[in-house]
């Protein structure tokens, strides 16, 4: 996996997986990241480190 080959923690490969199934759960297209920024926003559940971890892990989605 290149997350693995980057030196990434297994806990953080997990953490933004869980979070990228969460979203596409949720009916999010992936592609869409007015679409994605809004569903994160709108977690009222979530703290804000959620939410900075959501972030990272769609950001880190968007670069690959």
């Amino acid at each position: 996996m290149r997350m693995r080959a980057q030196g990434y923690n297994d806990s953080t490969i997990q953490n933004y997986t869980k979070f990228l199934k969460l979203l596409r759960k949720q009916g999010e297209n992936l592609e869409d990241p007015e679409s994605i920024k809004a569903t994160i926003a709108e977690q009222e559940s979530w703290n804000n480190s959620t939410k900075c971890l959501a972030v990272a892990a769609y950001t880190y989605y968007c670069s690959i």
